[in-house]
């Protein structure tokens, strides 16, 4: 995992996509409530809808995939909430989640990952 790429999905395209109002201008948010907020609006989101993003950030970030066939929550990894994606090619990424919205996409897969299947 050494080059890593950033695929930037920003907080308006996830709100867009679960159809949710941004929060109120006068609402303090930490960057850890943000975190959470997004990654329960991700894990909130209907599985072609979450593996929409995914897809979108994995596209946007130079890598090739026509269809995600699995996805699956992972632990967080260095304290980011983490998904684990295989494409239909047998390519399989990390999403991680990071503050603010954006999610950065990693080429392979943890080696704790289960097998795709």
């Amino acid at each position: 995992m050494k080059n890593r790429t950033i695929a930037m999905v920003g907080a308006f395209a996830l709100l867009a996509a679960c159809h949710a109002a941004p929060p109120p201008a006068n609402q303090a948010a930490s960057t850890t409530a943000d975190t959470v907020d997004y990654q329960q609006r991700i894990a909130g989101l209907t599985e072609p809808a979450r593996e929409g993003v995914f897809l979108r950030a994995i596209n946007d970030a130079g890598f090739d995939c026509q269809k995600i066939v699995s996805s699956a929550a992972h632990a967080p990894i260095s304290g980011r909430p983490a998904w684990v994606l295989e494409c239909e090619q047998h390519n399989s990424f990390v999403a991680l989640l990071d503050p603010g919205g954006y999610v950065q996409i990693v080429p392979g897969k943890p080696n704790d990952a289960p097998p795709a299947g």
